[in-house]
């Protein structure tokens, strides 16, 4: 990994390379081993290096053509190394670093290139001659780029961190992300929780010149061509080799290999890939699973079927000799300590807290064990798992209700839906402008969230300066009768960039996604969405697919698991510092304005004794209580006017106040 910057002076005043200093000054957790930079009168740009796979002990960037017309930095992991040495006829003897091959594909094909490179990768590119900066991000959101446009200049950075430092980008929070975060309503999309600093998004690219900028989509596997087999056997041959493709071209790495591994789907299919293909090379795998810790005593929260996912985590390790299988639990979890940690690191406040525990916890016991990869299944359920029922809408839609009918009695009878779902689903298909609100409502308790009021933390006079007061989160299934525009949707907000920039930060571990990779997600998205349904099962394509590599009891399962069952267990012991760090929070005049003081307070003060197993309990103290201190520690931290106020501009002066950093130290000279 490389953390990078580029600062674009439009007025050519020698701006560029102080401000990008800084950038880099600030970054510098996310590329410790080594800082270069290259300026010329307009532009500076400039990397941190961050060794994760073996070839990156080769990078020399920035890199630059040798008629010097081009310069390029770039944060990036190839997938296709030896197809690109290929097609560019590199000589594979030759030691290179995946920029340096990269940089070729750019001085080959030019921004054609994106249709070529496959893997992590964020990169920029200045060309002098056209006065032009060019920067891309990849197809699964693995890497992140962030921009702020000003009258006079244009800055890029890995991490938000590596904007606020520059002088006169602005600091200032800004509502809707806030308003987005507390209740759901609205995604983050392209924003920052900053004024003046937007992210780019996953398969865009950006050009800007001193008189123009342009962003553009590349690719969204929406738009890929249908895929049509003759038999239903291609389909599944078919998912497992991209699955397998794209999961063996995540394995290479510094350090050993692990993976997420719960009782699901997901999780489950990439550890299966992952073992047989490192099997082949005489390599092992590290499996963790977060099981409830010691104390837990039955369900935490009423509705959930799976308790503990560990045995069926066990099971699928036992079918391959070479897993070392590692159960985990967050009893030494310091759950606030969790929370600073990873906000400091990803610069927004966290979501799901309850779930930073577990997956904190084993990001940091994975890197005690050696380990530079763990590989994860984020977002199978929108591409290797996907359940497929939302095409019973389609048919609705199209008047195809014989196929509608048979799905839908197959699927019942295998409990995958239920009759409710389906008339539902129905009428909401044929009629989408006229049912919507009042079936919006209309779904089995307790496990809709959709009832829920998440913004209850948000101070009332906050909530109606936007409008907020007493609405409910969207509900998850308004594109229901249209299966299309839900996987765009999925695709569109799906993008856990930031957490796996700040875990390589924290840990020097590189999370990896191969439910993620673009031919996952083109193949995945282009086939007839009966094959999802096929045989009255949900996921049916890799219920399939995977027999006879996961445990049959898996996959004939309808029911799941939630980790963090124990999740009383975890904020029960974290409430002496939640209050301690409350009392900072009540400080801040900018948490005083967003939060819901009183509420936060009651909850501190009226933690319950037992029906820990209730719906309503986990919403209110798993949820708004953590989400609720969350926000706190974000907001005062960004708080000019609280007295804790901890902003990355201070810490980059103390930095450059306390003498030549590492960073500082290495910076190559400028032409």
């Amino acid at each position: 990994m490389s953390a990078i910057s580029a600062y674009f002076d439009f007025r050519r005043l020698g701006s560029s390379l102080p401000a990008n200093q800084r950038s880099l000054e600030a970054l510098y957790d996310y590329g410790p081993e080594g800082c270069s930079i290259w300026s010329d009168p307009s532009v500076s740009i400039g990397r941190n290096l961050m060794c994760l796979v073996p070839e990156d002990r080769f990078d020399r960037q920035p890199l630059h053509s040798q008629d010097g017309s081009e310069h390029m930095v770039a944060d990036v992991s190839l997938c296709n190394r030896s197809d690109l040495e290929r097609d560019l006829a590199l000589d594979p003897s030759i030691a290179r670093s995946d920029a340096d091959i990269l940089f070729a594909a750019w001085l080959a094909w030019g921004e054609a290139c994106l249709d070529r490179i496959l893997g992590a990768f964020a990169f920029v590119v200045w060309s002098p001659g056209r006065q032009t900066m060019f920067a891309a991000r990849d197809h699964s959101g693995d890497r992140t780029l962030y921009y702020h446009r000003g009258p006079d200049m244009f800055a890029l950075a890995s991490m938000p961190q590596g904007l606020r430092v520059i002088p006169g980008v602005g600091v200032k929070l800004r509502d809707k992300p806030l308003l987005a975060y507390f209740s759901l309503l609205d995604e983050f999309g392209s924003l920052s929780f900053f004024e003046g600093i937007e992210g780019l998004p996953r398969a865009h690219y950006l050009r800007v010149t001193p008189h123009s900028f342009e962003i553009q989509r590349y690719w969204h596997p929406s738009e890929c061509p249908p895929v049509v087999f003759a038999t239903d056997k291609e389909y599944e041959q078919e998912l497992i080799r991209v699955l397998e493709t794209a999961v063996d071209s995540r394995t290479r790495a510094i350090g050993t290999v692990g993976t997420h591994l719960s009782g699901g789907f997901d999780s489950g299919s990439v550890t299966a890939c992952a073992a047989r293909r490192l099997a082949q090379r005489g390599q092992g795998l590290t499996a963790f699973t977060s099981v409830p810790q010691p104390g837990f005593a039955g369900t935490a929260m009423a509705g959930v079927r799976i308790e503990d996912e560990g045995p069926d985590a066990a099971s699928l390790a036992q079918m391959y000799p070479n897993i070392d299988h590692i159960l985990f639990n967050s009893q030494a979890v310091d759950l606030l300590g969790a929370i600073q940690r990873m906000t400091d690191a990803i610069d927004q406040p966290v979501f799901n807290v309850v779930n930073l525990a577990w997956f904190v916890g084993i990001a940091d016991l994975a890197a005690a064990r050696g380990i530079g990869v763990l590989l994860l299944g984020s977002e199978g359920n929108g591409t290797i798992s996907y359940a497929g029922t939302l095409a019973l809408g389609e048919f609705c839609r199209r008047g195809r209700w014989l196929d509608f009918l048979r799905h839908a009695i197959t699927l019942r009878r295998h409990g995958d839906i239920s009759v409710k779902w389906t008339i539902k689903l129905a009428i909401r298909s044929v009629f989408p402008r006229l049912s919507g609100r009042w079936l919006s409502g209309w779904m089995s308790p307790p496990l809709d969230l959709m009832d829920f009021e998440f913004n209850r933390i948000v101070n009332p006079q906050f909530a109606d300066e936007h409008g907020l007061r007493g609405r409910k989160v969207a509900s998850s299934d308004y594109h229901m009768n249209d299966n299309a525009a839900a996987r765009r949707d999925f695709f569109d907000t799906s993008d856990t960039g930031a957490y796996h920039a700040a875990l390589r930060a924290l840990n020097r571990l590189d999370c990896r996604d191969p439910t993620a990779d673009k031919r996952v997600y083109g193949f995945t998205y282009s086939i007839p969405p009966e094959q999802w349904i096929r045989g009255g099962r949900t996921k049916s394509l890799l219920r399939r697919a995977m027999k006879g590599r996961m445990p049959q009891s898996t996959l004939d399962r309808s029911n799941r698991g939630i980790q963090g069952m124990d999740w009383h267990l975890t904020v029960g012991a974290a409430l002496p510092s939640f209050r301690e760090e409350f009392e900072k929070v009540e400080q801040s005049p900018l948490a005083r304005r967003v939060l819901n003081i009183p509420y936060i307070h009651e909850l501190l003060d009226t933690w319950p004794t037992t029906g820990h197993e209730t719906w309503d309990a986990r919403m209110k103290w798993g949820f708004h209580l953590c989400q609720g201190i969350a926000m706190g520690y974000f907001l005062r931290t960004h708080d000019p006017d609280a007295p804790h106020h901890e902003d990355t501009r201070d810490r980059v002066d103390d930095r450059v106040a306390a003498g030549p950093s590492t960073a500082a130290t290495t910076l190559a000279s400028h032409a």
